[in-house]
């Protein structure tokens, strides 16, 4: 969807989910995992016209398979260069395709991870490509850290937390030369034990970024000064002799299409010496994200009436609301590369936030949804008995025949044609197993389609086209001074739609409260 209009395309039409979204660098090509075929796969859609810049409201996009096996693969990303992508291969294995050569290289072997639920893996490039940050889990107990890793595939995993609490979703800041990451080392507990709050904590990889970051805001403008020179007096260095500047790197660059950051040389000795909590108070935190100037901390908070979207200045130790939400949910933040805009997910929409002044814009969609049900329940169905098998704690599945299982029920199908149904299905398969913690649960869609109310009745034995009018209800919605309607009046159309005899007249009224 456009972030500054409503017009929006929908990229995908299948019954089977698609989710993990990742823009190509270059904004030309969407990549994502769907669960087809009997397994997670990914693929890829492109823009194919050069002359449409934009998704939101392109004509022409085509689908490709990115990688495709029978193993569980999601949670791709792509590489800052575009060249490569990351994902994850049977939930907790990170790998790496070469996207010209189809190889494919392990990252981040399985031994370092558990997936509980599909989604709480965490994994980040670096700016320049060349690492990624993870979040693993600690070999003698269930917590986790955070942790650094080449993205070559050759190296070991490098703890950068290190401690007792829980340490999650790291990412970087400053083009790589800083990380946060959310941890409860100073945050509450529930009578239980479980972490309730947390804080955001910022790490610098170089002692440089460290230093810069605890200047004074004099000493600050003073530095950007001086670099400016710098930076003019290298200009002048590479210009030949007749003054013109040598154009070979920028050609090479220019040709790539993508420029990335200079490589950062990571130190991690000392890495706790340049570690700080970077939030002033603990909180029930949904997410974080600093600007690339490292500056201003966003992050999502929940004190009382719901989550807010707060704002930290760590030089000027400043801390306010930036923009009052009051979302019962919230999700995340993503601030754009020039820092000036945030993009938040929180109350079930995505809102733009100025990070100067705080104004709220709500981004609109248009999406529509072709819904064939008992295709998607057909999905439902499948992904429920494989999410079972895959995710079983033992793999003899208590002894039980799954694949015979899987067909018995499946004949049911044809013949179911509501989810409440559908639901007592996939409890019943799920209760062959006579195990703990399983089954289907059928909630009412709370945002369905709304059929607005005339507030008439009307002649049931009337037998001609139209609507025949016998008693309009007190303060209804034709109770107004402008309305022509009166008891045995016949309405004849609704918004240009005649009513014929006998026809189900209410679905012209879906969605049509309020107009």
């Amino acid at each position: 969807t456009s972030t500054d209009h409503s017009d929006t395309r929908r990229i995908t039409n299948t019954p089977e989910q698609e989710r993990s979204i990742s823009f190509h660098p270059e904004g030309r090509s969407l990549l994502y995992a769907s669960e087809r075929g009997g397994s997670w796969n990914i693929y890829r859609t492109d823009l194919t016209d050069d002359d449409e810049p934009s998704f939101f409201n392109a004509t022409a996009l085509e689908e490709k398979p990115v990688v495709v096996t029978d193993a569980e693969t999601f949670q791709p990303e792509f590489s800052p260069d575009g060249k490569e992508v990351a994902f994850l291969e049977d939930r907790v294995i990170l790998r790496v395709i070469n996207l010209a050569s189809g190889d494919v290289r392990t990252i981040l072997p399985a031994e370092y991870n558990y997936s509980y639920i599909d989604g709480d893996q965490s994994y980040a490039w670096s700016p320049d490509g060349k690492w990624f940050l993870v979040e693993f889990m600690s070999p003698t107990r269930w917590s986790s850290e955070a942790g650094l890793i080449p993205a070559s595939g050759d190296g070991d995993l490098v703890n950068l937390t290190n401690n007792g609490y829980e340490d999650f979703g790291p990412t970087w800041a400053m083009d790589g030369k800083a990380m946060i990451w959310a941890s409860d080392r100073r945050g509450d507990r529930s009578e239980q034990g479980w972490p309730t709050t947390y804080d955001v904590y910022l790490a610098f990889l170089t002692q440089e970024a460290w230093d810069t970051f605890h200047l004074s805001e004099v000493e600050l403008e003073q530095k950007k000064e001086r670099d400016k020179k710098n930076d003019k007096g290298k200009d002048s260095d590479d210009e030949d002799e007749n003054g013109e500047k040598d154009t070979d790197e920028e050609d090479e660059e220019e040709k790539d299409g993508i420029k990335l950051p200079d490589p950062i040389d990571i130190d991690v000795d000392g890495l706790e010496d340049r570690t700080l909590r970077l939030t002033p108070h603990s909180a029930r935190l949904a997410d974080a994200d600093l600007t690339p100037d490292g500056e201003k901390l966003l992050y999502l908070a929940r004190f009382e009436k719901g989550y807010d979207l707060w704002v930290h200045e760590p030089r000027k130790s400043e801390t306010k609301i930036l923009a009052k939400l009051g979302a019962d949910r919230a999700n995340e933040i993503i601030i754009d590369k020039k820092g000036a805009k945030a993009f938040v997910l929180a109350g079930n929409s995505i809102k733009s936030v100025e990070i100067k002044g705080g104004k709220v814009k709500p981004v609109s969609l248009s999406a529509k949804m072709e819904l064939d049900p008992a295709a998607e329940r057909a999905y439902f169905f499948e992904h429920a008995w494989r999410q079972t098998r895959e995710k079983f704690y033992v793999e003899d599945m208590h002894g039980v025949d799954w694949d015979m299982y899987k067909e018995a029920y499946a004949r049911f199908l044809p013949f179911i044609d509501n989810n409440h149904d559908f639901s007592e299905l996939i409890s019943e398969l799920q209760g062959e197993l006579n195990g703990s913690h399983l089954g289907c649960r059928y909630r009412p869609q709370r945002d369905g389609d709304a059929t607005a109310n005339l507030g008439i009745f009307w002649d049931r034995n009337w037998d001609g086209p139209g609507i025949k009018v016998t008693e309009i209800i007190e303060g209804g919605p034709l109770e107004n001074e402008k309305s022509k309607v009166e008891i045995g009046t016949i309405i004849e159309a609704i918004d240009g739609h005649q009513i014929a005899a006998g026809e189900n007249w209410f679905p012209l009224f879906i969605r049509k409260a309020g107009k």
